[in-house]
């Protein structure tokens, strides 16, 4: 017969270090995406969160802006600064961190 063996009840400290802040990299654009089979409320389910920035080109005048435009047919690429995979219930602790810290309710709503 097998023995079972009882969780630890000691609690893990994590620290984030005081120099956390200090390569932050600028972002201007967020791209959400579900994997195959979407968030269905299982525990494993997540979303992935990529972060980037897009510059608006060099251009010395408004005519060489346009021949830019024109080369790239208008396409500004994106330079990643990092990919992520939340779980669903990370996905959910960041949205309320987000909505704290910019003074947003993220209670659902609700009608009298």
């Amino acid at each position: 017969m097998a023995e079972s063996v009882a969780a630890p009840t000691e609690q893990v400290r994590t620290t984030w270090p005081a120099d956390a802040l200090e390569n932050a990299l600028l972002v201007n654009q967020a791209l959400v995406a579900t994997p195959p089979g979407g968030v269905n409320g299982r525990e494993d389910d997540g979303v992935y969160l990529v972060l980037g920035h897009v510059s608006a080109p060099l251009a010395a005048s408004p005519e060489d802006l346009k021949e830019i435009m024109a080369r790239t047919n208008g396409d500004l690429r994106i330079s990643v600064r990092g990919s992520f995979y939340l779980s669903s219930l990370r996905a959910e602790e960041l949205w309320h961190a987000l909505g704290a810290s910019l003074g947003k309710s993220t209670s659902p709503s609700v009608e009298k």
